[in-house]
């Protein structure tokens, strides 16, 4: 897990160091700048609280050699002791490829609705079905409830899974306040479990767009979210079939999470599909779905506020 806090490094431009990156990241930038010199930490926040540093400014230039000062190796000591001891949040994780070195690739499909009313792309699920090929849908609530009666269908096979994509595809969730959120991911969940007796275990936000809050939010109710390895274009109405088999077969390798739509806005993806599938079988690739090649939260103690969403009247859509 990624710990996020901010470091502000002196001589450094405002937006050239001052980032959320990880523990080993950051505390390599104590110590060098980008032109590999030595450098000491002039403010330090941890999720906006300020941690240590003054407004006072040092030229790392002055030939002084801050690194070298008893001051600056104090600074850092301090900030070493207090990252060790003290209980920081840990931010998230997005998953956009499998861990694994082996030839293995998750085939996921997104379901959505926003505007007018969209139905499972039949050419693409004749061609998952009848070959029993094992994929992840991740539908959106709106869809669930149009397509219930098929989704219900095609989550009782073992091959199939069916995960969250939202409430009702907001294109920017980073927007939204985190009530709102919460709404969007339980709402969706809720319906999914009641469809298809599963509880989802995987998010997937609309569009991927999200930013850290999102992202801690969709978590502590208790989801992994998963993204994809690279995006297939299917949405483009001009791709052929041929372009899109030859985008997804040059681009795949062990472990890819490939993206494909599956309600009517992959234009060419039906007609694809079948020589995608040929052509990963004949490079040796198994398919698998997300629950297969993850580590699933399941055993995990439900995390507080992961439960039934209970709205006030009017608040759901």
């Amino acid at each position: 897990m990624m710990i996020p806090f901010e470091v502000v490094l002196l001589g450094t431009e405002p937006n050239e160091f001052n980032r959320v990156g990880s523990k080993k990241r950051t505390l390599r930038d104590f110590f060098r700048n980008h032109h590999g010199r030595e450098s000491s930490p002039q403010e330090i926040r941890i999720d906006g609280r300020k941690v240590l540093g003054s407004r006072k400014t040092v030229d790392p230039g002055d030939g002084k050699g801050p690194m070298n000062s008893a001051s600056s190796r104090s600074h850092i000591l301090k900030v070493l002791v207090f990252l060790l001891v003290f209980p920081i949040p840990a931010a998230g994780e997005v998953i956009t490829r499998l861990p694994t070195r082996e030839p293995r690739i998750a085939l996921t499909f997104d379901a959505c609705e926003m505007g007018q009313p969209h139905y499972l792309d039949a050419a693409v699920l004749d061609t998952l079905l009848s070959e029993q090929i094992p994929f992840t849908l991740f539908v959106s609530g709106k869809f669930a409830r149009r397509n219930r009666e098929e989704l219900r269908r095609i989550a009782a096979r073992d091959f199939v899974e069916v995960e969250n994509h939202s409430l009702s595809h907001h294109h920017h969730m980073e927007r939204l306040a985190p009530g709102r959120v919460r709404e969007e991911v339980l709402v969706a969940g809720q319906l999914i479990e009641e469809i298809t007796g599963k509880k989802p275990q995987f998010f997937r936000f609309p569009a991927g767009n999200y930013d850290a809050k999102t992202l801690r939010t969709v978590e502590d109710l208790g989801y992994r979210v998963v993204h994809w390895t690279f995006a297939s274009g299917d949405p483009d109405i001009h791709l052929t079939p041929e372009r899109l088999t030859r985008r997804v077969l040059s681009r795949s390798t062990n472990g890819s999470i490939l993206i494909f739509h599956i309600n009517g806005r992959g234009y060419a993806t039906g007609r694809a599909l079948p020589q995608i599938l040929d052509g990963l079988r004949s490079r040796g690739y198994r398919f698998v779905t997300l629950k297969e090649a993850l580590d699933p939260p399941g055993n995990r103690p439900t995390p507080a506020g992961a439960g039934a969403f209970s709205p006030r009247a009017g608040e759901v859509p």
